[in-house]
């Protein structure tokens, strides 16, 4: 399968990440046969609670998606993963969260993923109140680092516009359990693309992996 990186021949990629969505679209950079995956072990991460500008969530993001990269490094050299570590050009590790504006002050508000206990009730509140007829974003983090330590990173940000009668949809949407498990509670490649309007930026962003972007910081760290 032709890729869209020169990705150095029987070189390594680590991925610090479980979602399937992430690996198939950095498959689309890096052969897949060069793609290691290694998740973070950190069993709690910072939240977002009481942060509501761009500057403060742009900030804990990064601290998020930092954090988990150096956990992957750490168990890195802790084993041979399963061959010997010198063919491994990076650890790429990311982060994407849905972003909203409050309708009565205009603060910004950190959606996540919605609980399992209440998705159905907490997805709907979500459409109804953030949604329809509204733009909210995505915020991605990317960050690319070598075992020596190397690091370069990214933040993408997506402006997402849903329609007005997006809500038409949303009984039968729900249906689908799709939004199990998402941030924001929906999945842009999937059938949540049926209420979007129009989108500003990077569609592969609000997936989880910004193409573009995370090709430029491959690029950088492969030539070194």
């Amino acid at each position: 399968m032709s890729t869209l990186v020169k990705f150095p021949a029987g070189r390594r990629l680590v991925l610090g990440s479980r979602s399937p969505r992430r690996r198939e679209l950095l498959e689309l950079l890096v052969p897949g046969d060069q793609i290691v995956i290694a998740p973070p072990q950190i069993s709690e991460e910072p939240g977002f609670d009481g942060i509501d500008d761009w500057e403060g969530i742009e900030s804990q993001l990064a601290k998020i998606v930092d954090e988990k990269a150096d956990d992957v490094r750490q168990q890195l050299s802790s084993r041979s993963l399963p061959r010997d570590l010198a063919d491994i050009v990076c650890i790429v590790c990311a982060d994407t969260e849905i972003v909203v504006e409050e309708p009565e002050t205009g603060a910004l508000k950190v959606l996540g993923q919605p609980p399992p206990e209440t998705w159905k009730a907490t997805v709907t509140e979500w459409f109804r109140k953030y949604y329809a007829g509204r733009t909210h974003w995505a915020i991605s983090y990317v960050s690319a680092v070598t075992l020596r330590g190397q690091r370069v990173s990214s933040c993408v940000k997506t402006a997402v516009t849903f329609s007005e009668d997006a809500e038409h949809w949303l009984e039968n949407y729900l249906k689908t359990e799709e939004s199990l498990g998402k941030a924001g509670g929906y999945g842009l490649q999937a059938g949540g693309s049926l209420f979007v309007e129009k989108i500003d930026g990077s569609p592969s962003n609000v997936i989880g992996l910004p193409l573009k972007e995370t090709a430029l910081l491959l690029e950088e760290l492969s030539a070194r």
